[in-house]
């Protein structure tokens, strides 16, 4: 039986996990143990997915850096696959 905090806490564990398995499937790649091609095209696509999104994150908004309408603008444009 779950809580709400439970789920909470739970949920904020799972993304910092979630970063933890990208990063090291970036060092796995970089150190040439694996390539991306070894991975499903799924896997492939929500990496690739989830970099954009922190690249578009990561640059200044057009005009103003705290435009958060034009950073909505970019990430709505990203294709998002489950």
């Amino acid at each position: 039986m779950s809580s709400p905090i439970i789920d909470k806490i739970m949920n904020e564990q799972d993304r910092n996990f979630i970063r933890v398995l990208e990063d090291l499937i970036d060092v796995l790649v970089a150190r040439g143990v694996i390539t991306m091609d070894m991975l499903p095209k799924d896997a492939r696509d929500k990496l690739a997915t989830r970099r954009q999104m922190r690249d578009t994150l990561r640059e200044p908004a057009v005009g103003a850096q705290s435009d958060i309408s034009a950073i909505d603008r970019k990430l709505a444009a990203l294709r998002f696959k489950d």
